[in-house]
């Protein structure tokens, strides 16, 4: 027991982080700038004053208690305005919030007007910075990093609400010339009023973004969402994601994707985000702005080499722009892939393509280009009530027709007809077009409950899923994720409601045209499996039957699944915990997903079991208290708090180990 009481706590400290060394606390109606603020008791007024402090080293946190934070929220001890904006944060400090359920917020309204910026980033977040929990109002840009960062691949922001700014709510400027860096924003919502950008980003003066991700994020009220770029030699990777956010009320671009002056280049990946416009057909709105710019020579190209995976576009004047302009023959270039993309209900245009430029490099693969990728295609084209489905206006010049095989269109149309031609421009690549039939079977329709199975669907209406390589997808789960965005695969259990999902299926592709899947011990009953063709509204239901010699059982059949068949509900407070710290602290790793993987492969039947016998449930119930809470405080505690419980636990450890010795 003491033992296992050590490893327990040695893994709390490992989760905290060996940076983690002191806690700082403010509280904006109760605390004092003469005070401590080393304890929640004891805590400054202002942040400005904690961030002051000569004993602030990296590794630190600052704690911000509910309420607000301005110029305006009392005075510090030497009888100044609580907050001076803009906040300066150095590098490895954190600010977070204090609890979930008191918000603290930074508001930059003054009497003279909003404040240009509320927090400004330290020229190198080298060292984890998290800015989490905390909600930012009434400014011009709420993060900035000011004049240009060295690095910020420190940087995470986390579960942060902006409104009411006017510039962009965070605006990153990567100008330190490093060959890697990356940053995190997540689970932010931004809400601007009129506002420039909710998001903006720029690599420059040969800076790689080789890493990071702008992720699970809600996006209002700005004129471009999301705006990533490069310029003067800063180019952003492949690996660089902007995933699962949802963006509207935008005036000019959802999300926009640009490489703009020399030598720059522009290869993010967008995966699984929602677009959604307004219906209206305001002239320059785009749901996805691409754009190659450059006033230099073809020596110093521009361009915009992104992946374009299973995103939901519509709504927009025009669903998808492309563009090239600015420089002269061979200085620009569009390159990028589009695959399982709805592209529906725009106004104007589904896709349109702009050139400008002579030789502008125009050069799309949305399906079956030649020398280009195995995995583009399967777009779905559904803008019944749009001017056109393409548009191509050059300018300039194509050079050669532009690829568009292996689509689904609206009704199963000839595109040709639903295709605008403004000049000397061939219509683009269109065959083969893509059967709007699915057919599949199972490769076993029946298989004993409590037994974990391997289960192949085969598919029939071209190819349905990507194809697994280093080029598109390294790792099956991340783009298994975006597909369950859509419910494109979901197991159905005997009492309607589903029972498993993608994630915890571990799913494979096989090949183009079926999936395989490590299924779970189930309990006995009749399933479903549905299908949903990614970027396409095709479904297939197949029937799959576990019997059982000993009679049903009770038990769920997905997510944790002892856990599942302990309380009885698949979305019981506690499963939904143990869920949520399995996708955070395990699946993320290669070690991890194995444990997950080998969990999986041997719970099933002990999970069909227990549900079978009250006392095991209890049992089960009883043993799982523990690891229930300590995921939870991984999951909500800040670095601080989680360093005393290790603390206090070790404390306990060492106590028990000298009774018994």
């Amino acid at each position: 027991m003491v033992r296992a009481l050590l490893s327990l706590a040695l893994a709390v400290v490992l989760s905290a982080g060996a940076a983690a060394q002191t806690t700082w606390y403010v509280d904006p109606a109760s605390g004092n700038n003469t005070n401590t603020g080393t304890s929640a008791g004891d805590a400054f007024l202002s942040i400005t004053h904690a961030l002051s402090q000569g004993a602030l080293a990296s590794g630190d946190t600052i704690v911000l208690n509910g309420g607000i934070y301005n110029a305006n929220n009392g005075t510090n001890g030497s009888g100044n305005l609580a907050e001076t904006f803009p906040l300066q944060v150095p590098s490895g400090v954190s600010l977070v919030a204090g609890s979930v359920f008191s918000e603290p917020v930074i508001d930059g309204a003054t009497t003279g007007g909003n404040s240009s910026f509320l927090l400004t980033l330290s020229e190198d977040i080298s060292a984890i910075t998290e800015i989490a929990g905390i909600t930012f109002e009434n400014c011009g840009n709420a993060i900035w990093s000011f004049p240009a960062s060295n690095s910020i691949r420190g940087l995470v922001i986390d579960s942060c609400t902006f409104r009411n700014f006017t510039g962009a709510a965070i605006e990153l400027a990567l100008r330190g010339g490093l060959a890697t860096d990356s940053f995190v924003v997540a689970n932010c919502t931004l809400t601007g009023s009129s506002a420039f950008a909710g998001i903006q980003v720029v690599a420059s003066d040969a800076t790689v973004l080789d890493g990071g991700s702008i992720q699970d994020c809600t996006v209002a009220g700005c004129g471009i969402g999301i705006d990533v770029f490069t310029e003067f030699n800063g180019t952003i990777d492949r690996d660089f994601l902007i995933a699962r956010n949802t963006v509207s009320g935008f005036t000019t671009a959802g999300i926009q994707l640009r490489a703009f002056v020399g030598d720059s280049t522009n290869t993010a990946t967008v995966r699984g985000n929602i677009i959604l416009g307004d219906g209206v057909g305001a002239s320059n709105e785009a749901g996805l702005s691409v754009r190659a710019e450059n006033t230099l020579g073809a020596g110093s190209p521009s361009v915009v080499d992104g992946l374009i995976a299973f995103n939901d576009f519509s709504r927009s004047n025009v669903n998808i722009k492309l563009e090239t302009t600015g420089g002269a023959a061979g200085s620009t270039r569009v390159e990028s892939v589009f695959a399982g993309n709805l592209i529906r209900n725009a106004v104007e245009y589904g896709v349109q393509v702009l050139s400008f430029i002579n030789d502008g490099g125009m050069a799309p693969d949305f399906g079956g280009k030649v020398g280009g990728s195995a995995n583009a295609g399967r777009n779905t084209f559904e803008n019944p009530t749009a001017t056109w489905e393409v548009g191509l206006d050059p300018e300039g010049d194509i050079s050669g027709p532009i690829a568009m095989a292996e689509n689904f269109w609206l009704d199963g149309l000839n595109p040709q007809t639903r295709t605008e031609l403004v000049g000397p421009v061939n219509y683009p690549s269109f065959l083969p077009i893509l059967s709007n039939n699915l057919i599949g079977s199972l490769s076993r329709a029946v298989i004993q409950a409590g037994q974990a199975e391997v289960i192949t669907i085969a598919l029939s209406a071209g190819r349905f899923v990507v194809q697994v390589d280093e080029t598109f997808v390294a790792d099956v789960l991340a783009a298994v994720g975006e597909f369950g965005q859509y419910k494109s695969f979901e197991i159905v259990g005997p009492d309607g409601n589903i029972e498993i999902e993608p994630i915890d299926l571990q799913l494979v592709a096989v090949n183009g045209t079926e999936l395989s899947f490590n299924l779970p011990g189930l309990a006995a009953g009749n399933y479903t499996i549905n299908f949903t063709n990614p970027g396409f509204q095709q479904l297939v239901s197949l029937g799959l039957r576990v019997t059982s010699g000993g009679g049903g059982g009770g038990g769920g059949g997905g997510g944790c699944v002892v856990a599942t068949a302990a309380h009885g509900d698949y979305n019981a407070p506690e499963v939904r915990i143990l869920r949520e710290f399995r996708d955070r602290y395990l699946l993320p790793h290669a070690s991890g997903r194995q444990a997950v993987r080998a969990y999986y492969q041997h719970g099933g039947p002990v999970a069909v079991w227990i549900a079978q016998r009250d006392w095991a449930k209890s049992a089960t119930r009883a043993a799982l208290a523990v690891p229930t809470g300590i995921a939870w405080t991984l999951l909500h505690w800040n670095p601080g708090q989680r360093l005393l419980a290790a603390v206090l636990l070790l404390g306990a450890s060492f106590s028990m180990f000298r009774r018994r010795a």
